[in-house]
């Protein structure tokens, strides 16, 4: 929404819903301000325009509102008409909803009906090409259904860029845009584009003196870092030789190192071998003199064996001779009673009663330790047949 004078410093955005759907207001600096000039105005809102072009946003219509309290229009106002013409452009008028304002104020409303039909309505109205163009016009009174009027007046259409937003594409300057052209004088504009054209062949200047500067700083940048890199190349070298000697000092003490551990360790299996040695020396030495004390023991258990035999022997030797003499004893006794019944036996037969010969022979062995044998014979006797009587 365009506006010749407004107190918005910066364009500023409003959401409101209307009839289900939501529109987006934005209301720019109007012109005529006190606070800034007409360029600077223009300036903004063409700024804000392009910005809202290059995020790809584009818009349904223009509402420009002018005030029809304005009895003549003077040349800054011309001049703002033409710009706001400059910034939609041809290809934009359809979108465009003119609206008159402060109506209110107008006491005479003969001036405010004069003064609608010279600016919309008159051969040489100011707005004349636009309205030939499909621009709308309309009367805004301070009311809601007013205003509301004026929003539904813009078509429902695809969204199209603005001029400005066209011309401002890329890195196209202010300055060359037709909405500059419209504000600032023929002769301003021409010393004011001698000017940006000075301007731009100082800046041209001053590039190439920061580029020539910029090359020869990278020259001899490159010849620094060349030199550099020559200096860290011979300090790596030399960090190279430094690291081959370490290692091969390295190498040399680990393999010492190695030497010392080898001989350690074989005087350690050696000390180890020899105690081993001494051990085994040890253990076979107490093996051989437990076996010479177990032989000494087997001796003497043998000995204590046969000294046990010998006594056993002995004891049975004595004990067979006593049995010996004991039996001879009795044989003795056995004898002398034998004889006594002998003779008592024979004395008391006849010789006529016993015809018959009787021999009688007793004999007696003794056997001891089968070394020697002892008969006794008892004599003979020999009688007649004994005559039984009868």
């Amino acid at each position: 929404m365009l506006t010749p004078i407004s107190e918005t410093i910066d364009p500023e955005v409003f959401m409101a819903p209307i009839n289900g759907r939501l529109y987006e207001f934005v209301d720019t600096p109007g012109f005529g301000d006190t606070r800034r000039t007409d360029e600077e105005i223009l300036r903004c809102i063409s700024e804000y325009f392009a910005a809202r072009h290059a995020s790809g946003e584009l818009f349904h219509g223009v509402i420009y509102l002018h005030s029809i309290a304005h009895t003549r229009v003077s040349g800054s106002m011309m001049a703002q008409i033409r710009a706001f013409k400059a910034i939609c452009g041809s290809g934009f008028f359809s979108r465009l909803v003119i609206g008159s304002t402060f109506w209110e104020t107008m006491t005479d409303l003969s001036i405010a009906l004069a003064n609608e039909q010279q600016l919309f309505f008159s051969s040489d109205g100011y707005f004349e090409d636009v309205i030939d163009l499909g621009a709308q016009t309309t009367r805004v009174f301070q009311t809601y259904e007013a205003c509301l009027e004026a929003v539904l007046m813009v078509p429902d259409d695809e969204p199209l860029p603005l001029q400005i937003q066209s011309e401002l594409e890329g890195d196209a300057d202010f300055n060359h845009t037709t909405a500059a052209a419209s504000i600032l004088p023929a002769e301003q504009l021409r010393l004011q584009q001698e000017h940006e054209r000075q301007m731009r062949e100082e800046q041209e200047a001053a590039e190439r003196q920061r580029l020539d500067g910029e090359r020869r700083a990278a020259e001899e940048a490159d010849r620094v870092a060349r030199a550099i890199a020559e200096v860290e190349q011979q300090r790596l070298l030399e960090l190279q030789r430094r690291q081959r000697e370490y290692e091969e000092a390295e190498r040399q003490r680990m393999a010492a190192e190695r030497q010392r551990q080898i001989e350690r360790e074989a005087e350690m299996l050696a000390a180890d071998h020899r105690r081993r040695e001494a051990a085994l020396a040890a253990e076979r030495k107490a093996e051989a003199e437990r076996k010479a004390a177990d032989q000494r023991r087997a001796e003497e258990e043998e000995a204590r064996r046969e000294r046990e035999q010998r006594e056993q022997r002995m004891r049975e030797h004595r004990a067979q001779e006593q049995a010996q003499q004991a039996r001879l004893k009795r044989m003795e006794r056995s004898r002398e009673g034998y004889r006594s019944w002998h003779i008592s036996w024979v004395s008391s037969i006849s010789v006529d009663a016993c015809p018959v010969l009787v021999l009688l022979r007793v004999g007696l062995r003794l056997n001891a330790d089968a070394e020697h044998e002892h008969s006794i014979t008892v004599p003979e006797f020999v009688t007649g047949p004994a005559v039984m009587p009868g």
